[in-house]
């Protein structure tokens, strides 16, 4: 229960965080926090006695959807909020607990016919009314002037959603892929940061934000 809990804290942080971090950008963001999660969890791996080829043995498809999601995820929400207002940015992100619901049924393979059923229906039915709520309710304002950012955003959601619910067909995700997994979107980050991206070194109390 207390690692769920600092799981809630810390993913509930995270949009908080990335706005303090400074104009970093979202493929350094990525490559720094991922580098920093695949060293402690290779670490650990090794030190259990895990060896290098069972860290890296994984099937095509399971990598396919591990890296795409964690680095995929992350790079859109980190550009989404660097290129609209966090508020509405995140409210649009969070709509992927609605996304998993309905997709669930066709692609996690939850019933027979692959369709959705009445509980589908009524949980989409009620996280869309949270999400309404939560945008009208609290006058936020969907500006054209930042709809790249409320694009990446809906990216966000639907890169989560179809992480979710596709691994769910591998079964439970062991912790030595995850960190596998973070080590390849550290290096895939790094790439494309090189590539497309101008280094901005974060301020000492940035740092120490992270």
């Amino acid at each position: 229960m207390a690692s769920g809990l600092v799981a809630i804290c810390l993913w509930g942080s995270l949009a908080a965080l990335s706005v303090l971090a400074g104009p970093i950008p979202p493929f350094q963001m990525v490559a720094m926090t991922f580098a920093i999660g695949a060293s402690i969890g290779v670490v650990r791996a090794r030190r259990r006695g895990v060896d290098w080829v069972r860290l890296v043995r994984w099937p095509a498809r399971v990598w396919l959807v591990g890296v795409g999601g964690l680095f995929g995820y992350h790079a859109l929400y980190f550009g989404a909020l660097q290129l609209a207002p966090p508020a509405e940015a995140n409210l649009v992100n969070y709509l992927w607990p609605l996304l998993i619901v309905l997709l669930s049924a066709p692609l996690a393979a939850e019933n027979e016919r692959g369709r959705l059923g009445w509980s589908h229906v009524a949980g989409a039915l009620l996280g869309f009314a949270g999400v309404a709520l939560l945008a009208f309710g609290r006058g936020l304002h969907f500006a054209g002037d930042h709809a790249l950012g409320y694009a990446l955003a809906l990216g966000c959601a639907f890169t989560w959603a179809l992480y979710s619910v596709l691994s769910r067909r591998f079964g439970e995700t062991p912790t030595d892929a995850i960190a596998a997994f973070c080590a390849a979107s550290a290096a895939l980050s790094l790439l494309c940061h090189l590539t497309f991206e101008r280094t901005v070194w974060p301020a000492s109390r940035e740092l120490w934000r992270r």
